[in-house]
């Protein structure tokens, strides 16, 4: 479900799904185009390598292939990208430094002025990202799976929500406030909430599919210890 809605919402669901949202199918298109230029280019030598271990911190030195069908693709090569992005922009000026002396047309990095719209858009995908390992764990808490969905939907799925940033931790938290979000991360943010909506709250306010529902997941909710004797206050 939360793949399938992490999918939908970066227009990687198919012909209905990019036309729901071209503009974040364009940026993951050339996010893909930075992560195959990296690793083909092979006159470079081990020039990005070098670049990473000398600007960047991390003991990686590669970029991470994307596949729209393998679990947590998108995320964690959004994230390898922004994590070496320094490395990304000297790397692109080395190799156009060198195509000028050659007198060849110099390549332009597909991702110059997107650094913000990745940054926000990672941003927005963490949680559902961090739900999906949680539920792959080896002993996975299916009421705690259900309750951390619950939040990242009234949270930070909220439109009036700040998001946290996919780099806040507890000790240094930071936030990205809703009006500071580019048209494409705000878009994103609402189709993946409309996507998470369709597939799964809907059964609270859908006549047809609260009919179809069996509410197990509701029923281990309200019989777990934690949440057995709730009180309003």
């Amino acid at each position: 479900m939360a793949h399938g809605a992490t999918k939908m919402s970066c227009g990687l669901g198919g012909r209905s799904s990019k036309e729901a949202n071209p503009e974040m199918a364009e940026l993951i298109t050339k996010m893909t185009q930075v992560i195959t230029s990296v690793k083909l280019v092979s006159t470079a030598g081990d020039l990005f390598a070098e670049l990473c271990k000398s600007k960047t911190k991390g003991a990686s030195t590669r970029l991470i292939g994307h596949s729209a069908s393998r679990f947590l693709s998108t995320t964690n090569a959004m994230r390898r990208v922004l994590d070496k992005w320094v490395a990304i922009v000297e790397w692109y000026k080395i190799r156009a430094e060198q195509a000028i002396r050659d007198r060849r047309p110099p390549p332009v990095s597909p991702l110059d002025n997107r650094q913000t719209e990745l940054i926000q858009v990672l941003s927005i995908l963490t949680p559902i990202a961090d739900l999906k390992v949680k539920c792959q764990a080896e002993r996975a808490e299916q009421v705690e799976v259900l309750m951390s969905l619950y939040m990242i939907r009234i949270d930070q799925l909220c439109p009036g929500q700040a998001i946290p940033h996919y780099l806040s931790t507890d000790e240094k938290p930071q936030w990205i406030s809703p009006g500071s979000l580019t048209p494409l991360a705000a878009k994103t943010r609402d189709l993946l909430r409309e996507a998470l909506d369709e597939r799964f709250f809907s059964r609270y306010y859908k006549d047809s599919a609260f009919a179809k529902c069996d509410f197990v997941l509701e029923m281990m909710l309200k019989l777990h210890p934690i949440y057995k004797h709730t009180r309003i206050a």
